[in-house]
């Protein structure tokens, strides 16, 4: 999923130049709808299989939890596709007036069933650690929606229905061709006993699912009731060009996640200073690539968006916060995860969701989408309190509470000294926003952020990385 979002933002500049506001508009609307049924759809028995798969005593019964978590998958979304296929035509029409249904609800509708099949699969990938087919197969997908959207959008000049299109055909395809596989694992052999254990550990994570939906995608949904597509098409774009700093978070937690549980698997308690000091670092990478793109929102949008979406500068920076939030909050969650507290973030997740949807009813009428970035900011940074309180109960770190305070406090008056800035050349002002961005570690360093430890680390390291340098000069000119 990475890969996927990765790649439709590089794609970006392209969809924007030859899809109209109002086509980018119905698009985010549909795949709104797109990520709420694919999150409804497995039913929670993707979460069963992760249960059975790994309690499986032998590989035939780990072939026995494919099967019957594969099977009661299929019925449940199957139904729930061909009930809102046949019957969803009023209700989506009252809930989206204005997006036809048929088409592109409908392709929203099948491409969410061919989804649940796929993340199935990717999960079977990983639970049998198969990570060269997992990356494998994911880039497959990718670039071929890439290819065929660009095909039918830009070659055919189909719009949002070519968007939709694309994806769901790459979908369709892709599921047809993984589901074979899922019937390789398998063993057929329907385990009935093990349906209602399945429901029960699965069913009762559905309110989190929904809750980061509605966290993160409830707004486009809301705005589409306020606001004409075409600022729907716009916020899109915003939100699409500041989601980078979450794809990059997202990598870092693939990297933490398994160092975190291997270090309290290993030393328990005695790892708190270590996780603490790391969780420093993560701070303070995530804020200053998040300045970074704060700092050059406005020139962001111009490379990544024609001149049609360029209003969406003032909404990124607000999103980039957001996900400054959402990336930190990744510390103290992962926490609760290792104390085996999940139903502490699912609670959290359902409060800050309920204050995003209660924001963006009470504020997006009066001020349109942007009040719908403060509200993402407001409600990521609920989100985050409410988790790091937990994680204080739950697996309390020694946080580095003054050097925080350092990161946030420059951080802070970096963007203060930007909003002040009088209006300069576009070739000034691109070298004075360069240089706040690159003060803020220049400061930190200064004012002694750093610890004499962390200073010898980095000397050395620059030391080696000099050294190579020179060494491969070296022999470049004795080879030449």
């Amino acid at each position: 999923m990475i890969l996927l979002r990765g790649l439709n933002f590089f794609l970006l500049p392209l969809y924007t130049r030859v899809l109209t506001t109002e086509d980018f508009g119905l698009i985010v609307i549909c795949m709104t709808v797109h990520s709420l049924l694919a999150m409804l759809m497995p039913l929670g028995f993707d979460n069963g299989l992760l249960r059975y798969f790994f309690a499986a005593k032998s590989s035939t019964e780990q072939g026995e939890a494919v099967w019957t978590n594969w099977v009661s998958l299929l019925v449940g979304s199957g139904v729930l596709a061909l009930a809102l296929d046949c019957l969803g035509g009023r209700l989506f029409q009252h809930l989206l007036p204005g997006v036809p249904f048929h088409p592109l609800i409908r392709l929203a509708i099948w491409g969410a069933f061919f989804q649940t099949h796929i993340q199935f699969f990717y999960s079977l990938l990983r639970f049998r650690e198969q990570a060269g087919w997992h990356v494998a197969t994911t880039a497959f997908q990718a670039v071929t929606s890439a290819f065929l959207v660009i095909y039918l959008v830009a070659g055919r000049g189909l719009g949002a229905y070519g968007y939709l299109l694309g994806l769901t055909s790459t979908s369709g395809v892709c599921a047809c061709i993984y589901v074979v596989c899922i019937l390789r694992c398998s063993r057929f052999h329907f385990r009935r006993d093990w349906l209602r254990p399945i429901m029960a550990y699965g069913l009762p994570l559905m309110p989190h699912v929904l809750s980061g939906w509605v966290l993160e995608l409830s707004d486009r949904a809301i705005l589409k009731r306020y606001t004409p597509l075409h600022d729907v098409g716009v916020y899109g774009v915003g939100y699409q060009i500041a989601t980078l700093l979450s794809i990059v978070a997202a990598c870092a937690n693939s990297a933490w996640v398994p160092f975190l549980f291997q270090r309290v698997e290993e030393k328990g308690d005695a790892a708190k200073p270590e996780l603490a000091r790391l969780a420093t670092y993560h701070a303070m990478s995530m804020t200053w690539l998040a300045l970074g793109f704060v700092l050059f929102a406005l020139y962001s949008v111009k490379i990544f968006a024609s001149d049609e979406f360029l209003p969406a500068a003032t909404i990124v920076p607000w999103v980039v916060l957001g996900h400054l939030c959402a990336a930190l909050y990744q510390v103290p969650g992962n926490l609760l995860f290792v104390r085996g507290r999940p139903w502490m973030i699912s609670g959290a997740t359902i409060l800050a969701g309920l204050a995003n949807v209660g924001l963006n009813l009470w504020l997006v009428p009066k001020f349109g989408i942007l009040a719908a970035a403060w509200t993402t900011l407001a409600s990521y940074a609920l989100l985050l309190t409410l988790v790091w309180l937990g994680s204080l109960f739950c697996f309390p770190l020694p946080y580095e509470y003054r050097r925080y305070g350092a990161v946030f406090g420059v951080a802070g008056g970096v963007l203060l000294i930007q909003f002040l800035l009088p209006p300069m050349p576009t070739i000034w002002d691109i070298f004075v926003r360069a240089g706040l961005w690159l003060s803020f570690p220049l400061i930190l360093a200064a004012g002694g952020f750093l610890h004499a430890s962390e200073k010898a680390k980095l000397l050395a390291i620059s030391r080696r990385a000099l050294s190579a340098i020179e060494f491969r000069s070296l022999a470049w000119t004795k080879n030449r």
